[in-house]
């Protein structure tokens, strides 16, 4: 697992800690982990195609619509929005509720 993610697992920890009213740290904390995924973007995907849970992906979804962006902003937006669609699609065929609301748009 690489740097990014075990850092990325770490605020996840703290997020998933804290009380559902804390919309501030929650914010911080997403302001975190927006920024360490959008560092190594192949090691994200790698996560999220191959190593993400159901629950670390149903977390990770608060944040996709910024992750979108700013992989926009490096031009690799469609990389992680068919990453999280396959995963999406994986997770609905294992039984998961349809996260389809929360995947990012894919640009043909």
């Amino acid at each position: 697992m690489s740097n990014t993610i075990e850092h990325y697992k770490k605020i996840l920890a703290e997020r998933s800690a804290l009380d559902p009213a804390d919309d501030y740290g929650a914010d911080l904390l997403w302001e975190k982990a927006i920024a360490i995924l959008s560092l190594d973007v192949v090691a994200t995907i790698n996560y999220i195609e191959n190593e993400c849970s159901f629950e670390e992906f149903e977390w990770m979804s608060e944040i996709f619509d910024d992750l979108w962006i700013e992989y926009q902003k490096q031009g690799v937006q469609n990389d992680f929005a068919k990453a999280v669609d396959k995963t999406n699609k994986k997770f609905v065929s294992q039984g998961y509720h349809d996260l389809k609301e929360f995947v990012p748009y894919i640009e043909e």
